[in-house]
């Protein structure tokens, strides 16, 4: 535990009884996404989550850096991963993620852009 109370994942590791996935299924029945907040220094924070086990999840964000990168979530699950700009003068103009029982990367959306169309919305359904 962290002096602020935060818990970080220290290592994750993963028992595949029948083996790992070779297959990749459709992604609407993997159900990844990801959402993205920019922070004031410069990086970026990712929410990855899953419906079905992700299994080696790869982010592309081109000008960034992953902290984690090839990892896999548990069905139901999320990870937060930071990215580092390669240069100060990068700017997040948006990424994919993948995983390799995925058919297809899922895009990045942006945390802000994603409360303003909830909001709108709202805004629609009560008029």
């Amino acid at each position: 535990m962290a002096a602020d109370g935060s818990v970080s994942r220290l290592s994750q590791s993963m028992f595949f009884p029948a083996g790992r996935p070779r297959l990749a299924e459709p992604a609407s029945r993997v159900g990844l996404r990801a959402s993205a907040v920019t922070q004031p220094a410069g990086g970026v924070l990712l929410r990855v989550r899953t419906r079905r086990l992700a299994y080696a999840v790869r982010v592309h964000v081109p000008g960034f850096i992953p902290i984690e990168d090839a990892f896999s979530i548990e069905p139901g699950g999320e990870r937060l991963v930071s990215l580092l700009p390669r240069t100060p003068e990068t700017t997040y103009a948006g990424g994919t993620v993948a995983a390799l029982n995925s058919q297809t990367q899922a895009p990045i959306e942006r945390e802000d852009e994603i409360a303003s169309s909830s909001v709108a919305a709202v805004t629609d359904s009560s008029a």
